[in-house]
């Protein structure tokens, strides 16, 4: 049985400051805008300017910041980290430098170009320790919140974010739970989006995983279409693999965005290999905006915390039988091609925005708090056309592969039964998971030549029944 759920949570900010010989903008302003130099070697101070040359921008000032902030937090009674370098203390708040944020974001069609207020504006990023799932915890975190409002002038805009990390201390993820976070967060997708605004789907560094992920990136250029929810939910929870930990990489490779699994809305790069090998062996959720808002960012965690506390927990044929429920009833998902208005005046709006909310999923998970807290707050989104990848190849061999045109009937012909056999699988395989027997001979005569195994029959090689009956 799994311990105790542990969190952290990293703020992303834009901080306002004044640089050295600039008039200040706001004199009345009583947070502090002007930080003192310090003694570290990237101080300013420190750091050679030719004469004439224009002032050291904001982003040089971030040993300052980091200093103050170190000051404020720990005279208030927090742990803090003095060494601003170390970036695996796990046991203090901490802050580094973010060149990934700022202010004022750039302008678009949607958003007008934001006023500075006359400062200078740098990104920083925020880190609290490893924390036990508690109320002792997030209280610490509303105040911390409260504390940097107090003191430093700041914002969060369309660059900031609010990512979260849930584990389970140093023990990390059974490698049949993630199987079932992943098709959790995938299957549900659609409803967790509209807790957050536009700009978070699909942005930069938190990317849709129906859309984006691997296994859809794959599926598109092998198969030229979108894959199913009950294919990928199939493909998820029927993989099989000799070890463990064979397991958690191949899932973490499936569902990652980006080559290094960073682009993602989640980010399982620390439950990809066995947890003594991960500094922080947690799920990371990227797809909240920037906020410091105390209030704001518990609910999120308690939300996230909650999710997977159900999923963990749950018996599996129930568990099964919401995501069944959930895929029969999901007739139609927004493609963002200019037709998405026209599908919805014809089958009606989509289940995530009627019939099957996110308010609805909270309360089905027992998450009452949080489905009160949501109810009123969440969007409703005209998506942006999606993602499609056309590089299509195939797992079949044609006699004439190399040779055979895409308009010929021999390669329609192939292609029409190869469709047909995958979908056999996917249809074997989702009867199995829902404990009804149903096989085919996948090696009959009635099938083009195929490789032995293919994108969703990849049982490891090396896999016995003793090594592959993975426990919960």
């Amino acid at each position: 049985m799994n311990t105790q759920f542990t969190f952290g949570v990293e703020i992303e900010l834009a901080v306002a400051l004044v640089l050295e010989d600039q008039e200040h903008p706001d004199p009345s302003e009583t947070r502090t805008v002007i930080f003192p130099a310090t003694d570290s070697p990237d101080d300013i101070n420190n750091i050679y300017r030719q004469p004439g040359r224009p002032p050291f921008p904001a982003v040089y000032y971030h040993s300052r910041i980091q200093n103050e902030f170190i000051r404020v937090v720990a005279r208030a009674g927090f742990r803090v980290s003095g060494n601003v370098k170390d970036n695996k203390d796990l046991t203090s708040w901490s802050l580094t430098n973010d060149s990934s944020t700022g202010h004022p974001p750039d302008p678009t069609d949607e958003h007008p170009l934001e006023d500075d207020e006359g400062y200078h504006w740098t990104g920083i990023e925020i880190v609290s320790p490893a924390f036990l799932f508690c109320s002792e915890s997030l209280e610490e975190v509303r105040r911390l919140c409260n504390l940097l409002s107090k003191h430093f002038k700041f914002v969060t805009n369309r660059t900031t974010g609010l990512h979260v990390h849930i584990g389970h201390a140093q023990n990390g993820f059974n490698p049949i739970h993630v199987s079932q976070i992943l098709a959790f967060l995938y299957c549900f997708e659609p409803q967790i989006d509209t807790v957050h605004p536009m700009h978070r789907y699909n942005h930069e560094f938190g990317k849709s995983m129906r859309e984006r992920c691997n296994y859809t990136k794959y599926f598109q250029e092998t198969y030229g279409e979108v894959p199913s929810t009950l294919m990928v939910l199939t493909k998820l929870l029927t993989l099989k693999r000799s070890k463990p930990e064979r397991l958690l990489s191949k899932l973490a490779r499936l569902t990652c965005v980006g080559a290094d699994g960073k682009m993602g809305n989640s980010n399982l790069n620390g439950v990809s290999t066995l947890p003594r090998r991960a500094a922080r062996p947690t799920i990371e959720f990227r797809q909240h905006e920037g906020t410091c808002d105390g209030e704001r960012i518990t609910q999120w965690v308690k939300t996230v915390v909650g999710m997977l506390e159900f999923v963990e927990s749950e018996d599996y044929a129930s568990f099964a039988d919401l995501l069944t429920r959930v895929m029969q009833n999901e007739t139609w998902t927004k493609q963002g091609d200019g037709q998405d208005m026209e599908r919805e005046v014809q089958m009606g709006p989509t289940l995530a925005d009627r019939g099957w909310k996110i308010i609805d999923l909270l309360e089905r998970i027992g998450q009452q708090e949080q489905a009160d807290y949501y109810r009123g707050k969440t969007h409703k989104h005209n998506m942006p056309p999606r993602t499609r990848y056309r590089n299509i190849s195939s797992h079949f061999r044609s006699k004439n592969a190399q040779r055979a045109s895409r308009e010929s009937d021999e390669y329609k012909t192939d292609d029409a039964w190869r469709r047909l056999f995958d979908k056999m699988l996917i249809v074997r395989n989702a009867s199995n998971l829902a404990g009804v027997e149903c096989s085919f001979d996948e090696d009959g005569p009635l099938w083009p030549q195929h490789e032995a195994s293919n994108y969703y029959h990849d049982v490891d090689s090396n896999t016995s029944e003793i090594e592959s009956s993975l426990k919960l």
